[in-house]
């Protein structure tokens, strides 16, 4: 498995030679930064940091869902039970979480099965794995969820629990988005503050990788649009994954793909949206 680092850098190489056509000369940093990073005539200074949010912080245990008065996420967690409990009668363990990009009523048969036959194969697949970012569930292109696994609690090593959190772009958990945003970007800040005298005057990009299993663009545009700390920063790019990122500010990405002499942005750069339901 990679760190976060190695993640960071190859997402962002990808970014740059796939969707710009831009080759990117990489060396390593005093740590911080974590990178030096040369495109064309630019030099830039690269730092990684990390989006988290609980069960990584001192929260109650994840699989324990709040309902609101309407019960509206109870579709979900009967879902999730179920699926746990399929998982288990095949031997499966760990401890895992997924995350409804959209109410689960609006699916048909057929869009549930296919997110089922998926969550069940990601955690067959990740059996052997330690943590890991979370990843899209896709039905006909659309996300419909994003999945991930947790380190094991000591009461849950022999069962695997598949457990719904609500979505932050249905109104819940705004505060903690905007702690989870501000926490990642001043530790890579603060970090950076202890890099080499030399190098202070080169223009730093921010490479910010994505384990908030609740996180999503829509909720890192207004967070990061938000926050005073973008000033710090050159640009800030999202990792999702290996070869899937994208910049969540549009000035930040109108910049590169200046360099990249690309006057709309690349329409490649992720896989896929939230943006309608499976019918």
């Amino acid at each position: 498995m990679k760190n976060n680092k190695e993640l960071a850098r190859e997402c962002f190489d990808h970014y740059l030679e796939e969707s710009l056509h831009l080759h990117a000369r990489w060396s390593a940093g005093e740590q911080p930064p974590d990178y030096y990073l040369e495109v064309g005539s630019h030099e830039f200074a690269v730092q990684v940091g990390v989006l988290e949010g609980w069960p990584a912080t001192e929260r109650p245990p994840f699989w324990e869902v709040q309902y609101e008065a309407a019960g509206s996420m109870r579709a979900e967690q009967e879902w999730a039970e179920r699926m746990g409990s399929i998982a288990t009668e095949r031997g499966m363990r760990g401890t895992y979480g997924i995350s409804f990009l959209m109410s689960l009523v609006a699916f048909n048969d057929a869009s549930k099965q296919v997110t089922e036959n998926k969550a069940l194969q990601y955690t067959q697949d990740t059996q052997q794995s330690g943590p890991l970012p979370p990843r899209p569930i896709e039905v006909d292109g659309v996300r419909v969820a994003r999945i991930g696994k947790f380190a094991d609690r000591a009461d849950s090593a022999e069962v695997v629990r598949l457990s719904p959190l609500d979505h932050c772009e249905r109104g819940q958990r705004v505060g903690e988005a905007r702690t989870v945003v501000e926490t990642g970007i001043s530790r890579a800040q603060d970090a950076l503050r202890a890099r080499p005298q030399a190098t202070t005057s080169l223009p730093t990009v921010l490479l910010l990788v994505d384990w908030w299993l609740q996180g999503g663009k829509g909720i890192y545009q207004t967070r990061i649009g938000a926050s005073p700390l973008r000033d710090v920063w050159h640009s800030i790019f999202i990792v999702e994954e290996t070869h899937k990122g994208y910049f969540p500010l549009e000035e930040h990405e109108r910049w590169w793909t200046g360099v990249a002499g690309v006057s709309q942005p690349p329409h490649c750069r992720s896989g896929g949206s939230a943006g309608s339901g499976p019918v």
